[in-house]
């Protein structure tokens, strides 16, 4: 941090930044296991147990920071002519899908036994102190939607998994059978997205529907959209948009129906300004802006990577991570590009009167002066008055008017995704069973769990303009 910076942020530490989409990452990655070892992330070997109901399996983070791995459709290749075996969640986990995600902490290891399935039908059973490696890549497609739903519904027995295995039966009757069940799916939520405004709640599936619900409310998910690549909220608008397509749709309240925008370029992210302002980034990088009254979108900057606005109502600034240098810029208005010399960072945000910003060293807030307060694994959230600094599932908020932060009463599980609704500073929280969980004061409150799998959209019969 330099001098320089602190000055050229002291002019506007006022303002108040939307966050920036969601390419940055908060928090513990979440990796499936294949996809860590092949990326040599993670080192695995397992020893057979006898039989293939269950494996020993360990675990080594080759990594300086933290992860929480994912078994579920992975599979393993025994030393011998054995049968394969398919993994589902570690043991513990059999009772309850809150514990499916194994956390490792930097160079850290797990061991523990893991659920299984016989891949061969016909082969040996795995005896007793075999040895295993981890396969190339992800299971079969039929064996691998097997035991992902198995991991989301332990309640079902590894008998009915198996015959899905092996051909017997198909996977959509083990969906039929787990919806019987009154469990919810829990999804690669990685894929998911989460975000809060005005009081709800929104949450985009890895399937692409979109849901919303109220956030002091335990059930009514409604289904807003679907084939949905990404989307933002914000100032009461909720938009969609698909990464194929040079199209965004925009909620239009008053006429309950989506309304159909042609874009310039192909999205890389879409965030929603003040007044009914859209501000699109293509995938090259490049900025547009469409305001109110505008019949189109009109070009604003280059070189984009990341781009958030001010919550002011009224001219409003905005601030864009650009060039190969990855230096913050910000603009006002009309009045051109200017650089604030803050290099190589991940993202910035702010509540009404602290700037915060992060890098590879760290979580930084500027409230009359540059401060560390967080280190290489946190990230922050920022909301109206408060700024919620994570490092894996643990908490602390700072107030505007604070010059120390405090702890957040720990989460009651792995948290896996985060929203702050800045309408009310509620901090909104998707834990690695599907849960989702409010916290209100001193306490977290339980919110239901994530939906299962919609057949289609409540509003695709609606009429797009």
């Amino acid at each position: 941090m330099k001098n320089t910076a602190i000055a050229a942020v002291a002019a506007f530490a006022g303002f108040i930044l939307a966050t920036l989409p969601p390419e940055s990452a908060f928090g513990q990655q979440i990796v499936e296991l294949h996809k860590a070892v092949n990326l040599r992330q993670v080192s695995a070997r397992a020893e057979g147990l006898g039989g293939y109901s269950m494996v020993r399996l360990e675990i080594r983070n080759l990594t300086e920071g933290a992860l929480l791995v994912d078994t579920a459709g992975s599979y393993l290749v025994p030393n011998g002519r054995y049968q394969r075996l398919g993994l589902g969640t570690p043991v513990v986990a059999r009772t309850s899908s809150a514990r499916r995600l194994i956390p490792l902490g930097p160079k850290g290891t797990w061991q523990g036994d893991v659920n299984s399935c016989c891949m061969d039908e016909g082969l040996s059973s795995p005896a007793q102190g075999i040895d295993f490696s981890p396969g190339a890549g992800p299971s079969p497609e039929r064996v691998y939607k097997a035991l992902r739903i198995w991991a989301a519904c332990p309640g079902l027995t590894q008998s009915e998994v198996n015959s899905v295995v092996w051909g017997h039966t198909d996977v959509r009757s083990l969906e039929e059978k787990a919806n019987g069940l009154g469990l919810s799916f829990l999804p690669d939520l990685k894929k998911s997205r989460l975000k809060a405004d005005g009081g709800r709640i929104f949450w985009l599936s890895p399937e692409g529907f979109l849901h919303a619900k109220q956030s002091g409310s335990v059930d009514g998910w409604d289904v807003l959209d679907s084939n949905v690549a990404d989307f933002e909220v914000g100032w009461g608008e909720v938009v969609t948009y698909r990464a194929d397509l040079e199209v965004m749709k925009r909620y239009n309240a008053t006429e309950r129906a989506w309304e159909e925008w042609t874009l310039p370029r192909r999205p890389r992210s879409i965030v929603i300004g003040p007044g009914m302002s859209f501000y699109s980034v293509s995938e090259g990088g490049d900025l547009y802006l469409k305001r109110q009254g505008d019949e189109c979108f009109s070009a604003v900057g280059l070189w984009v990577k990341s781009f958030a606005v001010s919550h002011q109502a009224v001219n409003p600034y905005f601030f864009a991570i650009r060039g190969g240098a990855e230096e913050i810029t910000w603009s006002r208005g009309n009045d051109g590009w200017r650089i604030m010399p803050f290099h190589k960072m991940d993202e910035i945000g702010s509540t009404a009167g602290a700037l915060y910003a992060s890098e590879p060293s760290g979580v930084y807030r500027y409230c009359g002066a540059w401060k560390r307060v967080a280190g290489p694994q946190s990230s922050f959230l920022a909301g109206e008055s408060v700024c919620y600094l994570r490092t894996g599932s643990s908490f602390r908020v700072y107030g505007d008017k604070a010059n120390s932060s405090k702890a957040c009463p720990k989460p009651k599980g792995e948290v896996v995704q985060c929203a702050v609704d800045r309408t009310s500073d509620e901090l909104i929280c998707i834990m690695a069973g599907g849960e989702v969980d409010k916290l209100a004061g001193d306490r977290w409150i339980h919110l239901g769990t994530v939906p299962s799998r919609p057949e289609k959209a409540s509003g695709e019969d609606s009429k797009g303009k």
